[in-house]
Parts: structure tokens; C-alpha cells; sequence
């Protein structure tokens, strides 16, 4: 199918291929995943200290379902 083609094309304009070092989008993606990972894990203490010491219930089935 690439000799249909004739090879890759060439890029849009005013765009410069760089192989050898290619824009990364690694650092935005660890800040947005260390960002989202507290915020659940703040929700998450809260949602535990609530069933247990609030409702002074203990933490069931209902707690765990992926419903």
C-alpha cells in the first residue's frame, strides 16, 4: 500500500518534522495525574471519615461496588 502512495507525506506547511526530538507532552500529563490522584484521594478520606466516624457505621459492601 505505500507504493500506492508513494511514501509518507510531506508535512503541512510552516511545520518542521524533528525525529530526533519530538515535542513531549510527559511533564503536563505527570502534573495533571499527581493533580487528579489527590483530589480523589482527598474525596475518598472524606467519603471513609464520614462512614465511619459520622454515620458511625462501618464500611460495607455498598462501599465497593462499581455500580
Amino acid at each position: 500500500m505505500a507504493s500506492q502512495w508513494g511514501g509518507a507525506l510531506p508535512p503541512p506547511p510552516g511545520i518542521v518534522p524533528d525525529f530526533v526530538n519530538p515535542p513531549s507532552q510527559r511533564d503536563g500529563n505527570i502534573a495533571l495525574h499527581t493533580v487528579l490522584l489527590s483530589i480523589v484521594t482527598i474525596f475518598v478520606s472524606i467519603r471513609i471519615y464520614t462512614r465511619i466516624w459520622i454515620t458511625k457505621l462501618s464500611l460495607g459492601l455498598e462501599d465497593c461496588q462499581y455500580t
